[in-house]
């Protein structure tokens, strides 16, 4: 029999839940009115849509591709307009540019999925309603940016390392593994990557940036004249670069502040709630720029697989503790699955009704390649660093690389091409993502209690 206080306790438990709830969601939709407004705007440039048309301005991060240029030009009359400029001649983040080309918006487009991509929101939360695919541009004067400048150019250095010591495709991987770079991913293997539930090991996610924030932390921990103090100091520093110089992209800035919670949490000796680093995380972006909140499809995704680790896992690792721990002699099989279900539940309900896939193969996929990909971004890092001064020396780590590499490329393909390896599930309802969520939570708050 349930005792009057202890039924009053889980009731007021209850009410707060409840009300958290309810307040989250009415924030979220006055959000949503809010950017429905913004949306409305009338730009200057709505009557040339369509027509050819030369604009000046300053050009942000530049993207290499295979035939062109990709970067965002920014206006003196504060437009931002997406531009796909000539291979030549090489742009760079500050120039000062002359853009000629046909102005276009954006259109949505259907994934090989069958569902809709919202392209014209995904542009929008970046400011960005125009778009020039095929422009000619003229350099006006060179960006003297001191300090992004040399940060997207050491960026650009590690891609071009990568090209020399690895085949194509592997060092479009790579860039993806450590840089995030994923433009010059084959359509193919990305399509592979979202059946297979592999897509975030090439978005700079909590798990890159953490392998990263370690890296750096030992790294410096070895030179005796910083300390422990110092050595968090400058990987935080580190971080904080590392973050910039990717292109600053949300699941990247969140990652990166909950690394810098975690490494100023462990310095000045206080508990780490990783629930509490995630929701200043989340606090700051949508300061920064409340369009993340609605538009960003990456900041929630991150959000919610952060959220799932969090809260998911511990519950997974219960039920898995009849589960070896490790399987030969190192690979956390317990974890690995526990981790990789946590993710993969909190987000499932978000990937079906954005994307209309539901892949059945993502929990072996991600057992497999997981533990591959530390190694192989440590070691593919080393090849290409030493590959931009001497490809004979770079060949030994190259190799490894190479097979680390192909051993995942192989693996995602062959867990894509498995019959039955995805359920497509197009358009399904907001209403049953919701219902899902609700259920997702009324288990873990049963279990808290």
């Amino acid at each position: 029999m349930l005792r009057p206080q202890k039924f009053l306790k889980k009731f007021l438990r209850a009410e707060q839940f409840l009300f958290c709830i309810s307040i989250i969601c009415f924030t979220m939709l006055l959000g949503m009115m809010r950017m429905q407004f913004a949306r409305g705007e009338v730009s200057q440039l709505e009557n040339s849509v369509g027509q050819k048309v030369t604009l000046t301005g300053i050009i942000d991060v530049v993207v290499p591709k295979t035939y062109n240029q990709q970067t965002k030009l920014s206006t003196s009359d504060g437009q931002t307009i997406l531009v796909y400029a000539q291979k030549y001649p090489h742009l760079t983040y500050g120039d000062d540019i002359s853009i000629t080309g046909i102005l276009q918006k954006p259109k949505n487009f259907t994934t090989n999925q069958g569902t809709e991509f919202d392209y014209v929101s995904y542009l929008y939360k970046d400011d960005i309603a125009y778009v020039i695919p095929n422009g000619q541009a003229t350099i006006i004067s060179h960006g003297k940016n001191y300090f992004l400048g040399p940060l997207y150019a050491l960026k650009n250095w590690f891609i071009a390392g990568y090209a020399k010591v690895l085949p194509p495709d592997e060092a479009d991987l790579m860039g993806g593994l450590t840089l995030g770079t994923k433009e010059n991913i084959s359509p193919e293997f990305r399509d592979s990557l979202v059946e297979t539930s592999t897509i975030h090991i090439i978005a700079l996610s909590g798990y890159n940036v953490t392998i990263v924030a370690n890296f750096l932390r030992g790294l410096l921990a070895q030179i005796p004249l910083l300390g422990a103090r110092g050595a968090l100091v400058g990987g935080g520093i580190g971080i904080i670069f590392f973050v910039l110089m990717t292109g600053a992209q949300s699941s990247a800035i969140r990652a990166g502040i909950m690394a810098l919670v975690a490494l100023f949490g462990r310095g000045s000796g206080r508990e780490y709630d990783a629930f509490r680093a995630l929701v200043l995380a989340g606090f700051i972006m949508i300061l920064w720029n409340p369009k993340f909140l609605v538009y960003d499809v990456s900041f929630q995704l991150s959000f919610l697989a952060t959220l799932g680790m969090i809260y998911l896992t511990p519950k997974f690792l219960e039920l898995f503790r009849n589960i070896p721990e490790f399987i030969f002699g190192k690979i956390p099989l317990r974890e690995l699955m526990s981790t990789t279900l946590g993710a993969q539940t909190s987000v499932v309900p978000f990937i079906i009704y954005k994307m209309g896939v539901f892949s059945l193969v993502a929990l072996p996929a991600n057992i497999l390649i997981l533990p591959a990909v530390p190694f192989a971004m440590g070691i593919g890092t080393l090849a290409g660093i030493i590959g931009n001064f001497s490809i004979v020396c770079a060949t030994p780590f190259a190799f490894v690389t190479h097979l680390l590499l192909r051993y995942i490329i192989i693996l995602i393909n062959f867990f894509a091409k498995i019959p039955f390896a995805y359920l497509e599930i197009p358009g399904t309802s907001i209403f049953i993502c919701l219902a899902l969520y609700i259920l997702i939570m009324f288990w873990v708050y049963t279990k808290k209690t």
